[in-house]
């Protein structure tokens, strides 16, 4: 045979080979987020099309997004990585077009997620907002968007985070947030600023011209214990001269009650929200259980399951009431 026949054949056969094992290894990054478990309702949208209610073992693919409802939980899950997502909360994954191998990317536009990210050598995870961007190595770490709020919240690690509003690039470890008062921008420029982020264009010019700074919290402060001191100093200065003594006293006495009630109504917001998630973290497993195993049976079968629970649950109760009246 020939030899430049055999030397054609070794190298077709080589080129097949490298180019399944790319194929392959590209599959494996392009691992989609698979939805491992869900209490509540939450929806999919593709690009052009209606959004979807899901279930649990749902994948979430590039350029879909991702709606949850109100009093919802819901846990993403992609190899060690993991993404708890809260009630009225959304978020999306990148265009097939703008995959990057060596970053995950999320885009983050509402609520509040809980991210657990596995450690590299180099940053491979990215958080990106309309307003403000968070990079890591590997940490656990939240981040949050309301109305008048943007903070990344880091429980362990350090994550570099940047402030698309003010220029501004930090590392945050952790116990430490970093936070950005957005209730001095307009609900238009708020506007343009979610069109630009979810259309992938630049910052709107909107933005530039209305710099903001982060605020550093550390462990065991309030962010809004933070902001308020700054609110109510411009406050006092914008206000009028006051008409006498009982004026002077009055207003002075309303300035030493507010940051009062704001903090001791920050304890109790966050004590109150700290026992609602360690409930729900709690109930979560054993209410996805019941629910798997309920959809697995017969539906006149799952009837007979509930009232039987029902009766048990009644039973019980009457027996306690009754021991406790012969005491």
């Amino acid at each position: 045979m020939d030899i430049r026949l055999i030397a054609t054949i070794a190298a077709l056969f080589l080129f097949s080979f490298n180019a399944g094992a790319q194929e392959q290894s590209t599959f494996e990054m392009e691992q989609p987020w698979r939805i491992a478990k869900l209490s509540g309702t939450a929806k999919i949208a593709a690009p052009n099309r209606e959004a979807m209610l899901i279930r649990p073992n749902r994948t979430l693919f590039a350029g879909q997004t991702l709606y949850t409802g109100a009093r919802t939980r819901l846990l993403l899950t992609n190899g060690k990585q993991r993404i708890q997502v809260s009630s009225n909360s959304e978020l999306a994954l990148p265009k097939a077009s703008d995959y990057d191998p060596s970053m995950t990317v999320i885009l983050h536009r509402k609520g509040t997620i809980h991210l657990t990210v596995d450690k590299r050598k180099n940053t491979h995870f990215q958080v990106k907002t309309p307003y403000m961007v968070a990079a890591v190595k590997g940490t656990e770490f939240s981040v949050s968007i309301s109305e008048g709020l943007a903070d990344v919240r880091v429980h362990s690690g350090v994550v570099e985070v940047e402030n698309k509003l003010g220029d501004e690039k930090f590392d945050v470890r952790a116990g430490e947030t970093a936070a950005i008062d957005l209730s001095h921008l307009s609900r238009d420029t708020k506007t343009k600023a979610q069109r630009a982020f979810v259309s992938g264009a630049e910052d709107p010019d909107e933005l530039e011209a209305a710099p903001t700074h982060m605020v550093f919290v550390t462990r065991g402060e309030q962010v809004s214990d933070v902001l308020m001191p700054k609110n109510l100093k411009q406050q006092a200065e914008d206000a009028d001269e006051p008409d006498g003594v009982v004026d002077t006293l009055g207003k002075k006495a309303s300035h030493l009650v507010k940051p009062m009630t704001t903090v001791v109504g920050g304890w109790f917001g966050s004590i109150f929200n700290w026992i609602n998630e360690m409930i729900l973290m709690a109930v979560l497993p054993l209410w996805t259980a019941i629910v798997e195993l309920l959809a697995g049976v017969n539906y006149w079968l799952r009837i007979v399951m509930i009232a039987v629970v029902v009766g048990l649950v009644a039973g019980l109760g009457s027996i306690t009431y009754y021991v406790s009246r012969r005491r």
